[in-house]
Order: C-alpha cells, then sequence, then structure tokens
C-alpha cells in the first residue's frame, strides 16, 4: 500500500476551478448590478434631451449636444436640428444644419433643399446615382417645392417617395 494520497483525475481539478471561477463571476456580477441603476426605467436624476443639437467645437469635433443643457444658455432659444459652433466660450448658430447623417441617426428628417448626396445616400433605397440625380435637380430647378416633385428625378417612383416620406421634409 502506498501512502501516498489518491491521485485526482485532471478533468475534476478543471471542473473544480471552472465551478470556483463561474461562482466569483457570479458574485461579482450580482454586486455590479446593485451597484448600477436599473437601465429599463430612467433613474429619478436622467433628463431626456428635448432639444437635440450638433455642437462644433473649434478644432472641427462635431458631436451631439442638448440644446436645454445649462452650456448653451446664453445661445438663444435654440431648436432641434440646429448646429452650434463653440469659439472661447461663445456660439454662433445655425439654424437647421445639423449634418444629415446626425438627423437621420436622431430621427430627425433631411431637408431635401440642402441635403447633399452623401447625406441623401443614407436613405434606404438611395443609391449614389439616384443622391446625385436628385441634387442635380435641385440645382437645376432652385429647389423643391413639394415631397411630390421627387417624382420627376429619374430613379424615383411613387414606391420609392412613400419610403422616403418619413426621412424627408422641405423647409
Amino acid at each position: 500500500m502506498s501512502a501516498h494520497p489518491p491521485k485526482r483525475s485532471p478533468s475534476l481539478a478543471h471542473g473544480v476551478v471552472a465551478l470556483a471561477a463561474f461562482a466569483c463571476l457570479l458574485i461579482a456580477w450580482r454586486e455590479l448590478a446593485h451597484a448600477w441603476p436599473d437601465q429599463s426605467t430612467p433613474s429619478q436624476n436622467a433628463t431626456v434631451c428635448t432639444v437635440p443639437i450638433a455642437v462644433l467645437h473649434s478644432d472641427d469635433m462635431q458631436l451631439l449636444g442638448c440644446g436645454t443643457a445649462p452650456e448653451f444658455a446664453g445661445c438663444g432659444t435654440l431648436q432641434s436640428g440646429d448646429q452650434v459652433h463653440v469659439v472661447n466660450g461663445h456660439c454662433t448658430v445655425e439654424k437647421n444644419a445639423m449634418p444629415g447623417r446626425m438627423r437621420l441617426l436622431i430621427g430627425l428628417e433631411l431637408d431635401l433643399n440642402r441635403a447633399s448626396a452623401d447625406e441623401l445616400e443614407q436613405l434606404d433605397g438611395i443609391g449614389r446615382r439616384t443622391a446625385e440625380a436628385i441634387v442635380t435637380y435641385r440645382q437645376q430647378h432652385e429647389r423643391f417645392e413639394t415631397l411630390d416633385e421627387l417624382r420627376s428625378v429619374h430613379g424615383i417612383g411613387e414606391r420609392t417617395l412613400q419610403r422616403l416620406r418619413p426621412f424627408l421634409m422641405i423647409r
């Protein structure tokens, strides 16, 4: 008889280590879940931005901002889709000048009379040629008067127009 303890199977040792690691992760997860606020309902301190704006800083960085934030109090009355250029604490406001990608990201419509071909191309079903055709038509006719006028652009039919309506507007 040997005085050595019986050898444990490597798979049993790995299983015990894995079980201990899992238990540590579970405990850590439970602690974090109690430390963080519930994400399914807004916290009492959370604020909802009702006036999303584009903020252009002096280093040409564009960010989304909230027009009701205290740092924009001196910028006058801001509206959703405005762009604010901040230089040394002073702001210049361009009404409705938020870049198209930002507008689409937050659910604002693109102004058909301002949108670039790159911005129009972000819309579902609009490729490069159609986006360029829209811009060319606008340049030739000075502006779009109605969304229905889009049907005059090669590549835009009634179904495409109906699909685009929720994402476009005329100012």
